[in-house]
């Protein structure tokens, strides 16, 4: 039996199936339930389908070899999004298979796979369990000597970069104890100067300016003991940044402390960037850039700006070529009086007034006015509209356009600008193309009527099959194999539909992707159903 026919004879039998409700495991109560799915803005039922469907797509995904990092973070995701209390047990669960990988690992390459994976999802259990996120951290296994220095050095990164995303979390709800660990970190792992200006922020906002204030005292006094190359130049520039919100008094001594620097090992010779500001860019070296950024946050300072520029001649020089403080603080039209060229842009930049790629689109909404109120009483005057509207190309997508727009003011009307569109969507070629056109076509349906018609889910499983047939003849450029681990057109499509499917046939549509004999479509189709159910309309 052909793909075709067995699609044909699958759809025919599912719609006469009823659908059974999932059963949500582990004694799951009803309260739980129905406050999980009132914040989503769903129903119980499709919460239930739906953690069913993620249950299934993680069991499956941590089966597979190679673990499919392509689909670990959207797994992470939703399961913080629709059962938030197991969440931090699945991340702890799939880094535990990342961290066998990493002390099996034979190679480099598939060390430093599964440590960076592993990094960014402790950094989602940092905010589901950040005890456990930094014991899980701590513990990575090093690699195996004979993976070299490099593989070492991954370790290293990882670890620093964690320990300093785990810092900048902490500060948010923690800045004491943030503070603590900040002062027991090694030297060789920097003054962190950014790290202690939201420190001091935080602090200063829970009324604890003492403590601040001697974060700012210490971070002025390491720069000005020489950690003042290109490393931390910027790092300071971000905390200085911030000064002038936390300490006048202070900002004085940190924007000299900058200004005397800059240039001074900061920056390679002759490195230069373009500063923008209003419709004027000019050149500047990556010190200067520094410094001018730190002037955007004295907006509402304007005396601290000018004893800044003051302390900044050659900064002055630069701030005055664009009209003084004044224009660079609040650009206003009557700054731009220098064209583009001259303050350093490309020729011609500012010439050309820009294309209104969607003028066409805009029409939908003048008709929808036009209409509105007459496809009930004279729908083959409305049809007849409609189509001279659409013209002779780009019609699907013009009436499916049209739907959308009159969605909420005019039902009829968009239901009948529906109807247009799918009896031109088997027009569109090449196949691809009509790819997009259906699965906007599809969407709108639920948005429209709440619901699909199988039969055009059908067409769709057919189009599918269609592309295969034409990749398997060399028709289809760029049509994968329906072995590849990324997966293929056809099977974003196929499992589009599938989770579309799976709204009105839950039961349906979780067989079929159950009868799929390649594991990696069938993970995404299961990932595609959650986040169908997951979708209000």
């Amino acid at each position: 039996m052909s793909r075709t026919r067995f699609i044909f004879a699958f759809i025919c039998l599912v719609l006469v199936l009823p659908t059974a409700p999932a059963q949500e495991g582990g004694g799951r109560s009803d309260k739980e339930l129905k406050r999980a799915a009132h914040r989503l803005h769903i129903d119980v039922e499709k919460l239930k389908n739906a953690r069913q469907a993620l249950r299934e797509a993680t069991e499956l995904a941590r089966s597979l070899e190679p673990l499919p990092v392509q689909h670990v973070y959207q797994l992470v995701q939703l399961w913080i999004e629709i059962d938030r209390a197991r969440a931090a047990e699945i991340v702890e669960s799939i880094a535990g298979d990342l961290r066998t990988a990493a002390r099996s690992a034979k190679a480099p390459e598939a060390y430093q796979q599964a440590t960076s994976t592993a990094y960014r999802l402790l950094a989602y259990l940092v905010g589901l369990d950040p005890e456990k996120a930094v014991e899980l951290a701590e513990q990575w296994p090093e690699p195996a000597p004979a993976l070299g220095e490099a593989a070492a050095k991954t370790r290293d990164n990882f670890l620093a970069q964690f320990r300093s995303d785990y810092l900048t979390t902490l500060a948010q709800s923690e800045p004491e104890k943030a503070a603590a660990l900040l002062a027991q970190r090694a030297p060789s792992a920097g003054p962190a100067y950014s790290m202690r200006g939201q420190l001091a922020q935080r602090l200063m906002s829970s009324g604890k300016k003492e403590e601040a204030q001697r974060l700012i005292d210490q971070a002025i006094a390491d720069f000005a003991q020489g950690k003042s190359n290109a490393r931390f130049y910027q790092d300071f520039a971000n905390f200085v940044q911030v000064l002038p919100r936390l300490d006048r008094e202070r900002f004085p001594e940190a924007f000299g402390l900058l200004v005397q620097s800059s240039g001074k090992d900061t920056e390679a010779p002759g490195q230069v960037v373009q500063f923008s500001v209003g419709n004027q860019n000019f050149p500047v070296t990556s010190g200067q850039a520094a410094i001018l950024q730190v002037f955007s946050g004295l907006f509402n300072q304007p005396e601290l700006a000018l004893q800044a520029l003051d302390a900044a001649p050659d900064i002055k020089a630069k701030v005055n070529e664009i009209g003084g403080l004044d224009c660079f603080l609040n650009w206003t039209p009557r700054c731009g009086s220098r064209t583009p060229e001259a303050a350093g842009g490309t020729p011609g930049s500012g010439g050309a007034a820009p294309v209104n790629t969607g003028a066409r689109y805009e029409t939908a909404w003048g008709l929808v006015q036009e209409l509105r109120g007459k496809a009930i009483r004279n729908p083959s005057l409305v049809r007849q509209k409609l189509l001279e509207a659409a013209g002779s190309s780009g019609q699907a997508y013009f009436l499916t356009h049209v739907a959308q727009v009159a969605n909420h003011t005019d039902a009829d009307l968009s239901v009948l600008a529906l109807e247009l569109a799918r009896d031109r969507i088997s027009e569109i070629q090449p196949l691809q193309e009509r790819v997009g056109a259906l699965q906007n076509l599809i969407s709108t349906y639920r948005q429209v009527e709440g619901e699909v018609d199988s039969k055009l889910i059908k067409e769709g499983y057919v189009l599918a099959d269609q592309i295969r047939e034409e990749a398997a003849a060399g028709g289809v450029p760029g049509e994968a194999t329906r072995r590849g681990r990324q997966g293929s057109p056809a099977d974003f499509l196929e499992a589009f539909l599938t989770g579309e499917y799976a709204h009105d046939n839950f039961d349906a549509a979780i067989r079929f992707v159950r009868s799929m004999d390649n594991d990696d479509a069938k993970l995404s189709a299961l990932l595609q159903i959650v986040q169908s159910l997951r979708n209000s309309y």
